[in-house]
């Protein structure tokens, strides 16, 4: 305040106090209104008082009518995380709604990036109204310049952001470990347009901040990558809840077995309605993710290097009587048994509650049990792709892909293996159209030519509404898949075989 006051009185210097008739004013009342807004703006744009602009209102009353009335001097928002952070929301609102639709310069002073998010959080909605911003994080500065960004599009749109959590031992900034020139914000690479420039934002956390401190977040694409710390599956699906408009997620975490002792409170179930991605990535807390995420309009799901050979805990927040939460019935061999029974389970309790329009399931060195595989294959009436790599499946499971007799009720004439001889044939993933097998070493030659020829020659013969056919078969690195089924499958599939 002192410091805008003796602005004050060096722009009253300037001026003849007898061209004027105000001689019954004190000098500074004398000032045209303009000019006291001019005062007003150039005193906020000077790091110092992140509240002055209020604080001009309690001098008198036609200082708080002139700065209320004046957008301008609401431009420049101050945010620091001494303050609390319901204190700064409230700040940033207010400052967002007196500025109106004026352009914001936004200067954020942090002791930790922990707190960055959960301060920047309100101000993030209106980033199109962004045209600089400025963080100071104890010796390290970022200055970034919005106006660029937009250059060819009418405004900006902040859709993306990523994640890194790494160890507070390590000092944590704004900047990628690789390069200390990367910049907080800069254009998104992903869903280019015309219409908007997307901004990607980039942050590392010690620790995943707590919704409860941050306002709702409008990013449509996330990606949290841990690095070196443990992980805690609790506090990432709560931070998840701050996103309700997540298109993408990917998570890349950590191996780390966890303790069966429950540390944390229940985690809670995340509403993700309009997810239509998920890739979960090297993490023992599939079961816990996968369980606990509801996305009704999931259409991708990317599983990779979720496969341990240890024996992993078990979920210390999962209902033990679950239907199927019992030892596979199909004693299949598996050097991952332990993991394979979270990723089935976790994926029952995602299409229980969820019953998503899944298209494509990508399965990259991770697996199921076999019983896992069949209840899944009975439900994804919509996938249309199917790709898994490093799988210990058996021929039971790829069996399960060919034409078969429904089932139905018991009765006279019925077959001994509850099958009906009269029944229909019919498929199991009737939308399938690609089928990839990488490196799947149990798999026999001769079973994947019966399941594929048997199932095309069925496709090929009936309407697509009924089953599609296969366009594309991918079979690369199983060892058990030697020329001569090459030789067998080609005149039927052609071109759409690809063979390595």
């Amino acid at each position: 305040m002192e410091a805008a006051l003796s602005k004050l009185e060096d722009y009253c210097m300037l001026f003849n106090p007898y061209i004027y008739d105000l001689s019954h004013l004190v000098p500074i009342d004398r000032l045209p209104t303009e000019l006291l807004i001019q005062i007003f703006v150039a005193s906020v744009d000077t790091p110092g008082d992140d509240l002055l602009a209020l604080k001009f209102g309690r001098v008198c009353r036609y200082w708080r009518d002139v700065a209320n009335a004046s957008p301008h001097v609401w431009q420049y928002l101050h945010l620091s995380d001494r303050r609390r952070t319901q204190a700064s929301h409230t700040q940033a609102q207010l400052w967002m709604l007196r500025s109106g639709s004026l352009p914001l310069h936004v200067h954020a002073n942090l002791e930790s990036t922990d707190t960055l998010l959960p301060l920047l959080s309100p101000v993030l909605r209106q980033i199109d109204r962004w045209r600089t911003c400025h963080i100071t994080i104890g010796d390290l500065t970022e200055h970034v310049e919005f106006v660029p960004f937009a250059a060819d599009s009418p405004q900006n749109r902040l859709e993306e952001l990523r994640v890194r959590v790494r160890p507070s031992a390590i000092m944590s900034g704004i900047f990628d470990d690789d390069d200390h020139d990367v910049p907080t914000f800069d254009n998104s690479p992903l869903q280019p347009s015309s219409e908007f420039c997307n901004i990607c934002m980039r942050v590392s956390f010690s620790v995943l901040p707590s919704s409860c401190h941050m306002s709702s977040l409008r990013f449509t694409q996330l990606t949290i990558t841990e690095s070196d710390t443990i992980p805690n599956s609790t506090r990432l699906l709560d931070f998840l809840l701050a996103f309700p408009m997540l298109e993408s997620l990917c998570y890349h975490g950590l191996a780390n077995e966890s303790d069966s002792t429950p540390k944390h409170p229940r985690p809670p179930v995340v509403p993700l309605l309009h997810l239509r991605v998920l890739l979960v990535r090297t993490t023992c807390a599939v079961r816990t993710i996968l369980s606990h995420i509801h996305a009704p309009a999931l259409r991708r799901l990317c599983l990779e290097h979720t496969n341990v050979d240890y024996e992993v805990s078990p979920d210390p927040y999962a209902d033990m009587h679950e239907e199927g939460d019992s030892d596979d019935e199909a004693q299949d061999f598996s050097q991952s048994p332990w993991s394979d029974r979270g990723t089935g389970m976790g994926l029952r309790t995602l299409f229980k509650r969820s019953n998503p329009p899944l298209q494509a399931l990508e399965m990259d060195y991770a697996d199921m049990r076999t019983k896992d595989f069949l209840w899944c294959f009975d439900r994804m009436d919509t996938l249309e792709e199917f790709v898994i790599v490093a799988s210990d499946m058996s021929d039971k499971v790829i069996k399960a892909l060919a034409p078969y007799r429904g089932h139905l009720l018991r009765h006279s004439g019925e077959s001994e293996d509850g099958m009906s001889d009269n029944a229909p044939l019919r498929v199991r993933l009737p939308r399938l159209w690609a089928l990839g097998l990488r490196n799947c070493q149990r798999l026999t030659g001769d079973t994947i030519v019966n399941v594929v020829q048997s199932r095309c020659e069925y496709a090929d013969s009936m309407p697509d509404d009924v089953a599609r056919s296969l366009q594309v078969v991918v079979i690369a690195g199983c060892p058990e898949f030697r020329a001569r089924h090459t030789i067998a499958l080609s005149p039927l599939l052609g071109t759409r075989l690809r063979v390595s």
